[in-house]
């Protein structure tokens, strides 16, 4: 298996690096530093061991930062309604019973505005991701427009920029709404739990393992990777709290 599948990870991973600067008043010894960038959550050596920085307040930072941009809708009193298909397995009937408990969450959330320097970031990133990856496995003499059709379906760049932009608005709706319901929950992870995330994304794409991950990419993967490990445990707090009828 190729790697370029990898590349819609990456897309991500560098995630803050327009920074998470909190607006409200909070207290300067409650929340250290007013920015957050990649740099605030990496594994980093301390007494000759590999450690992780803080977490949870690296979710502090973020969730204050991401009020300013979203009221999220009521989530502790959530019902739904899903049955096991005989063709789920657990991962897929936990799949859809996320995707009912969310739907409610987003239909009742609202949304003032987009982090205007990570919309626009992830918005140009996107784009790059995807002009390397045609540079790199387009067929001899085969446009842009010809590779994006023929490996995913656009048939012009304005569907592409549609989608893209459609894209980028869903993932951060759903970034914010999952760091500040981690934050108002006390649900957070922790250097084992982004490490066993990284062998498991390097089993998917054909890589040794996490250091390989981390070597090639650099240690700002820790934030990808560890919001992935997020959104799950998010996820499993949001299916135990809500009623299935």
């Amino acid at each position: 298996m190729n790697k370029r599948i990898l590349v819609m990870l990456l897309i991500f991973s560098c995630l803050f690096s327009a920074g998470c600067k909190t607006k409200d008043h909070t207290d300067t010894e409650e929340v250290k530093s007013n920015f957050a960038d990649i740099g605030d959550f990496n594994i980093v050596e301390e007494a000759d061991e590999m450690q992780p920085e803080n977490y949870a307040d690296y979710i502090k930072k973020c969730a204050k930062y991401y009020y300013d941009y979203i009221d999220v809708g009521d989530y502790t009193n959530i019902t739904y309604s899903i049955r096991r298909n005989a063709s789920d397995t657990d991962d897929s009937y936990a799949d859809r019973k996320f995707d009912a408990i969310y739907e409610v969450i987003s239909n009742n959330s609202d949304i003032k505005s987009y982090p205007k320097d990570i919309y626009e970031y992830l918005i140009s990133t996107l784009g790059k991701n995807i002009n390397d990856e045609y540079q790199q496995y387009k067929e001899e003499n085969q446009s842009f427009i010809g590779y994006l059709h023929d490996e995913y379906g656009f048939n012009s760049i304005n569907d592409f920029d549609t989608w893209s932009e459609s894209y980028v608005q869903n993932y951060l709706e759903q970034m914010m709404i999952i760091y500040i319901i981690a934050f108002e929950n006390n649900i957070t992870i922790n250097e084992e739990d982004i490490k066993n995330e990284g062998d498991k994304q390097a089993e998917i794409y054909n890589y040794s393992g996490y250091e390989e991950i981390i070597s090639q990419y650099g240690n700002e993967m820790n934030t990808e990777l560890g919001y992935q490990v997020l959104y799950q445990h998010v996820k499993d707090f949001l299916i135990s709290i809500a009623t299935n009828e």
